[in-house]
């Protein structure tokens, strides 16, 4: 087994574990995610989104066994890092680290997705401008002002 194809399979366990977790135990990624699940209703979106969804996210890509399903749900990690980055940017969610630690951990479980994909390199070589265009305005515009 190459070096890609661990990482591809150890991101894609890693995102069924997290999803078992949502699914058999809400409450733990309601504190996981810091939110909070106060009712019935809340405990099922957090059971079917990061339960459910996660699960299948993970073991889809291992059952299939195909290359392009591992990169399209590094894809699908890659959005999340994105959109918390920009969150961090328009919410001001650099003030917690916890954002920061949620940008890079979902990037790096994106990353081992993608290794080894043929399309990765053309995939690096555009989103690198995007999150450098991203923090850039999130970074250097609010402290500019500050000055």
């Amino acid at each position: 087994m190459s070096v890609e194809s661990i990482l591809n399979h150890l991101g894609a366990i890693i995102t069924a574990i997290l999803g078992l977790t949502g699914l058999l135990f809400p409450q733990v990624a309601a504190r996981f995610t810091g939110l909070e699940a106060k009712s019935r209703t809340a405990f099922a979106e957090f059971r079917a989104t990061f339960g459910g969804l996660f699960v299948l996210m993970g073991v889809l890509p291992i059952a299939v066994g195909s290359a392009s399903a591992f990169n399209f749900v590094g894809c699908l990690w890659m959005g999340t890092a994105f959109g918390r980055l920009v969150s961090v940017c328009v919410d001001q969610g650099y003030k917690e680290a916890r954002n920061m630690a949620g940008v890079a951990f979902e990037a790096a479980i994106g990353m081992m997705l993608l290794a080894g994909s043929p399309h990765f390199a053309r995939l690096s070589s555009a989103a690198v401008p995007v999150f450098d265009g991203v923090a850039t305005v999130c970074f250097r515009l609010p402290f500019q002002a500050a000055t």
